[in-house]
């Protein structure tokens, strides 16, 4: 499926649930994989994510987490948050 066929598909998931939805975020991917998971979802409608791996297997974990806040509670786009993470690695 292409993203997009899947995007509309998890929106119709999110619209038939009862419950607020989280979306996992599974096996460890680049950082910036895990930001186009982190709006995917959060544009679908998930109100948030659950990431192990993807937060504390990256090379820069508290500049990961402030990415994925910056798209979850801030509304970021991918290469916002993306930039973000890149420019607090750095620092931090």
């Amino acid at each position: 499926m292409s993203r997009p066929t899947i995007v509309r598909t998890f929106e119709k998931v999110v619209q038939s649930c009862p419950v607020p939805i989280i979306v996992a975020g599974g096996k460890k991917i680049p950082e910036r994989d895990a930001l186009q998971l982190t709006f995917n979802a959060i544009k679908g409608g998930a109100v948030g994510v659950d990431m192990g791996r993807n937060i504390w297997q990256s090379d820069n974990p508290v500049a990961m987490i402030r990415a994925v806040r910056s798209i979850v509670h801030g509304n970021a786009t991918v290469d916002q948050a993306f930039k973000m993470y890149q420019a607090l690695r750095n620092e931090i």
